[in-house]
């Protein structure tokens, strides 16, 4: 569940997002230990159901669609959306993007954010399967629960492996151990992409080296009710002498 929850504030690393004239800030995530709705995610999902039948909406031909929707939550639990630029994503889940739109207008138990125990307006975001939001909800559904993480072919183990056996430390002048975290993505084909490091080694030519040497195949990224999803990892790496 941990891991479900890490990939919701996917892309979200630094605090604060923008300041505007007023200088209102928006902060790139919630607080550690804050939800963005009462009673959390299950909450948010069982009004999301309420909403669909009252509404009378109408489910999605294709069951499978899966959508992720990114907003803002402002002081006194108003919201509005992230523009989403990712148009391929919302194309191949149009009826779960426009039942989304359609629903949230009516959602009214959001909780800001607060620091320093004043409300504050910060960035949030969840998954949608809208199929088990309608008869096929039950009470207390969690989407985490349908949640399957990401995976490297042969485990973990032979993914560390892999990992130095593409790194030679001997060619640079290290006098003592170190730690990097390597970040990358895990598209839905199971092809890796920007891989970076969030914190590095203050040598050029040696990150690159660490960044080289992730392995480019044999990854599955994470999947909910079986779809593979967009999938974030962050790698912390220790090396020593």
């Amino acid at each position: 569940m941990k891991a479900f929850y890490t990939l919701f504030s996917i892309f979200f690393f630094s605090f604060a997002l923008a300041q505007n004239a007023a200088d209102d800030i928006i902060y790139n995530n919630y607080p550690k230990g804050q939800e963005d709705y009462i009673n959390g995610k299950a909450g948010l999902y069982k009004d999301l159901h309420d909403i669909f039948m009252d509404k009378k909406l109408k489910p999605c031909e294709n069951k499978q669609e899966l959508y992720s929707v990114k907003y803002i939550v402002y002081p006194g639990g108003t919201i509005k959306f992230v523009k989403d630029t990712a148009t391929s994503a919302i194309e191949k889940n149009r009826c779960a993007y426009d039942l989304i739109r359609e629903s949230f207008k009516y959602l009214k138990n959001w909780k800001p954010a607060k620091i320093d125990g004043k409300e504050v307006a910060a960035v949030s975001s969840t998954y949608i399967y809208p199929d088990d939001l309608f008869e096929n909800y039950k009470e207390g559904y969690q989407l985490s629960d349908y949640f399957t993480d990401y995976s490297y072919k042969g485990g973990r183990e032979k993914m560390i492996k892999d990992l130095y056996g593409g790194m030679e430390f001997s060619r640079f002048k290290i006098t003592r151990g170190g730690s990097v975290i390597i970040t990358f993505i895990i598209d839905t084909d199971g092809r890796i992409k920007d891989v970076d490091l969030q914190e590095g080694t203050e040598n050029p030519e040696l990150d690159d080296m660490i960044k080289r040497a992730v392995p480019r195949k044999g990854w599955t990224p994470s999947k909910i009710h079986g779809i593979p999803m967009r999938t974030f990892v962050r790698l912390p790496l220790t090396f020593r002498l």
